[in-house]
């Protein structure tokens, strides 16, 4: 009898532990370390700090790269949220951004798309800090289509669109290096399928 007892109640203990550390996961999965301690809760899994883009009346936006799923078939995306706007709406339906990278075809194994994203004061034109995303896809023809993305603060709200008039050179974002611009660093993935 004390043996079955024993053995339940460990059991019980085992499961409460489990229950436990998968509650403490649970909450640390989202949460977002910046600032001096600062956090805050993500919807998106495994946020990564990559920067802030300042505003003038309000908690900063915070730029962050997550995953909506872990073993799954999205890839890591950049967000831009300020914690002044409420918590994220969470389920992919927040924005999110092309992260960093060369990602092959999965059905091809063909390189599809590259982008490579900076973050700072990277224009000539302005002091103010930005997101930029310079990409290329390969079209079905096999060419190559470019294009510039931009995420700025104007009036403390978040904008961002492609920029097809005038757009920066990507020589001129590496030369604003010494101003303060830095190229988030890519990885090697596959599209979503």
């Amino acid at each position: 009898m004390k043996r079955t007892c024993w053995r339940l109640l460990s059991a019980l203990g085992f499961a409460a532990f489990v229950a436990a550390v998968s509650s403490a996961q649970a909450s640390e999965c989202c949460r977002l370390k910046y600032g001096n301690g600062k956090t805050f809760l993500t919807e998106v899994l495994q946020p990564r700090y990559i920067g802030q883009l300042p505003t003038r009346n309000k908690t900063p936006y915070l730029v962050f790269s997550g995953r909506t799923c872990i073993n799954c078939d999205a890839n890591l995306s950049i967000y831009i949220h300020s914690p002044s706007d409420g918590p994220m709406l969470g389920k992919a339906r927040d924005p999110h951004f092309s992260y960093p990278g060369q990602y092959r075809d999965p059905e091809t194994e063909q390189l599809a798309y590259v982008v490579r994203t900076f973050i700072g004061n990277c224009l000539e034109s302005s002091n103010d800090p930005v997101v930029l995303w310079f990409q290329r896809e390969r079209k079905d023809s096999g060419q190559w289509e470019r294009r510039l993305y931009v995420a700025q603060i104007v009036d403390d709200r978040l904008e961002s669109h492609a920029w097809t008039k005038d757009p920066p050179k990507l020589s001129a974002v590496l030369a604003a290096k010494k101003r303060g611009c830095r190229e988030i660093k890519g990885i090697r993935d596959y599209l979503e399928p």
